[in-house]
């Protein structure tokens, strides 16, 4: 399966924004709502991709891409600042 990023464009200037386009043409390109909740602060395996429930354009365009989005509650880990992948710790073999 190809690689799939998602990022939102106002947080990159115009020539990261050029290398960004040129590598990764179908990207999911997030909504500047989705991303004031932390919507892109998420956790896949790859098929699975668990996000904020308020992130509903990001989960639609996840479906659309062959992804299953989990939405969870997260309005208290908010107000902290904190989101999905705040609450994963990587365990390697």
């Amino acid at each position: 399966m190809p690689t799939t990023i998602a990022y939102l464009p106002s947080a990159f200037d115009e020539a990261s924004l050029t290398v960004l386009r040129q590598r990764y043409p179908d990207a999911i390109i997030a909504t500047e709502e989705d991303a004031a909740i932390l919507g892109l602060n998420s956790f896949s395996d790859g098929h699975n991709v668990v996000i904020a429930e308020r992130a509903t354009t990001f989960a639609k365009d996840l479906r659309d891409r062959g992804f299953n989005p989990i939405g969870v509650e997260l309005s208290e880990l908010l107000l902290g600042g904190g989101g999905v992948k705040c609450c994963t710790l990587e365990l390697r073999a």
